[in-house]
Formats: structure tokens, C-alpha cells, sequence
């Protein structure tokens, strides 16, 4: 099966959304019964402070294990630069990130962890996972007990 790419060589700099990121399937004839897992990093992710209104900058980690679908590089890149012009908290566009990817690639697991550069001498690093086995536990959990208020 053929497959194009929307972004990858054609000129363009236009901010993506998650949803718009090209994905490719893997050819298990071709490249053998299951994916690698895979992993990009950069250290050029900015965003802007939702108190302070300065840029964050900050490097982000993400990695994951394909089910089907490969992530596109060129489009990654472009849904990125999308967050340099967003207000929001570090925790939030990490978790945002990787709920973007798994909905996405509907890889076995992402992973998306976040380093921010210091501010008044504390460095901030979030790391979002999923599907999240814990969230969902403590979330059955909490829909089993008995409301007692």
C-alpha cells in the first residue's frame, strides 16, 4: 500500500493540531511482525506562562510503541510550534501532548515527558503516560466506594 505524507517535502509553516498529524502504517512484511519502540526529543519547546506571560522553554521527550501507525517527523514538528504562542501551565501541555498522540497513533503506550528550565532555581519536569494503569484503578476505585457525605 502506497502512502503520502501531507507535509513531509512540500513548504510549509503552518501550525498543526494533533488531529492533523501525518501517520503512516508499518509494513509488517516489509520491516518485520512489530514496531521498535520509538522516541523524539528536542530541546527548542516554548510556551507562554499563563501568570507571567513570559516564554517557557523546556525539553520535551516523547515516546511510544506503535500498534499500526508511525508518527510523521515533519508533522510533529509543525504541531509543536503550535504551543509557542499558547498560554498554559507545563503539566497541562504535557498531559495535552500526549493525549493528542495516543488519540491520534493508538499506539500500545505513549509516553511525554517535559523538562522546564528553572524559574527562582527550581527546574520542572512532567511526565505524562497512557493509557495510565494507575489513573484508571484509582478512578474504579473511587466509582466503587459508597458516598458517605
Amino acid at each position: 500500500m502506497e502512502q503520502t505524507t501531507k507535509y513531509l517535502g512540500r513548504q510549509t509553516n503552518k501550525p498543526l493540531a494533533a488531529s492533523e498529524l501525518d501517520a503512516f502504517n508499518w509494513d509488517e512484511q516489509m520491516m518485520g511482525t512489530r514496531p521498535p519502540v520509538v522516541s523524539f526529543e528536542t530541546d527548542e519547546f516554548t510556551h507562554i506562562c499563563p501568570v507571567t506571560s513570559q516564554p517557557d522553554f523546556g525539553h520535551l521527550k516523547i515516546t511510544y510503541r506503535p500498534f499500526e501507525r508511525l508518527l510523521e517527523t515533519k508533522s510533529l514538528k509543525l504541531y509543536l510550534m503550535g504551543f509557542r504562542t499558547r498560554e498554559s501551565f507545563d503539566e497541562r501541555l504535557v498531559a495535552e501532548i500526549a493525549l493528542g498522540l495516543f488519540k491520534r497513533l493508538e499506539p500500545v503506550w505513549v509516553e511525554v515527558t517535559g523538562t522546564f528550565k528553572s524559574r527562582g532555581g527550581i527546574r520542572l519536569r512532567a511526565t505524562k503516560l497512557l493509557p495510565d494503569p494507575v489513573g484508571r484503578t484509582k478512578l474504579a476505585a473511587k466509582e466503587k466506594k459508597p458516598c458517605t457525605r
